[in-house]
């Protein structure tokens, strides 16, 4: 009946599939709290858009339809939480071990430092190892939490890998411009995760929003020395990005804590910095990570 309604309004085959199960998600999470029947679950709660505060991370995917550059871009709504890009952390597994650290030590060191979101990124491993690593990640986070020490929503997200993403539990994926395409993961996770992608250019990042990215990793912004090949596109080519979509755009690449201040003086717009060495090379995460916290609270605040 859901995908009928949908129909009804004149929505496509697909988008009125995807919109039903979003709202069915949202219907479904906040059902819990009706505590009536006898059942494992009880009566839908077809009231929750209006009863109760939407529920982290089920999808806006039933917000108003918005127009970007001239475009109508359904679902333009983010599906994380606000400020989750402001600080955003990538692991690194050979910095990691430079420092005789495990993934669980690291995150947790970032988290409590005060990164927003998290991205595990593992290229040379089996995908048993990279499961057992993405869930180490999130029993660092949700330890924290429950020695009532994190008192804010963290995602963490896998890099490239669906199938890890899934067989784990996190809470989404970045896919790379040479990975998975957007729609492809969005498919595969549907509207409950969250989807990010890489695009340096406007027009790569106008697509990944149309076909269901929730935000998109822009850069290089200065010479990266964990990724050395990639091109440099400066502040000038971040803000046209950044110009171009609705959903929220993290920077990334050669950003340290000398030059992050101009990333948010040059580009008022931005969401957040996300960044490697400048936490994971560091003698203490922690330290580190709360040391570039303050750096951000000093500059303009993102939008």
């Amino acid at each position: 009946s859901s995908i009928a309604a949908q129909l009804a309004l004149g929505r496509s085959v697909p988008e009125a599939v995807y919109r039903a199960k979003a709202y069915l998600t949202e219907v479904l999470s906040h059902s819990r709290d009706l505590q009536l029947g006898g059942g494992p679950h009880g009566p839908l709660n077809h009231l929750s858009s209006v009863t109760a505060k939407p529920v982290w991370p089920v999808r806006a995917t039933l917000a108003a339809t918005s127009t970007v550059a001239g475009v109508e871009q359904p679902d333009a709504a983010p599906a994380l939480p606000p400020g989750s890009l402001l600080l955003y952390a990538i692991t690194d597994v050979s910095q990691n071990s430079k420092h005789g650290r495990s993934m669980y030590d690291a995150v947790r060191g970032a988290i409590a430092g005060g990164a927003t979101m998290v991205q595990v990124r593992e290229k040379e491993v089996c995908t048993a190892d990279y499961v057992a690593t993405v869930r180490d990640a999130l029993r660092a986070r949700d330890d924290l939490r429950a020695e009532g020490k994190l008192h804010r929503t963290v995602p963490i997200v896998v890099n490239d890998r669906i199938d890890v993403c899934l067989a784990s539990g996190a809470d989404g994926v970045h896919v790379g411009a040479e990975d998975l395409d957007v729609a492809s993961a969005r498919s595969a996770l549907g509207p409950g995760k969250i989807v990010g992608a890489t695009a340096k250019y406007p027009e790569i990042a106008r697509e990944a929003q149309a076909r269901g990215a929730d935000y998109v990793g822009c850069g290089a912004i200065f010479a990266s020395s964990t990724k050395p090949g990639s091109s440099v596109i400066g502040l000038d080519g971040l803000n046209r990005v950044v110009q171009s979509v609705a959903i929220g755009v993290v920077a990334i690449g050669g950003i340290t804590s000398s030059n992050m201040g101009s990333v948010f003086e040059e580009c008022p717009n931005i969401r957040g910095v996300a960044l490697v060495s400048s936490i994971f090379d560091a003698p203490s995460v922690e330290k580190a990570t709360n040391g570039l916290r303050k750096k951000i609270a000093a500059t303009t605040p993102p939008c």
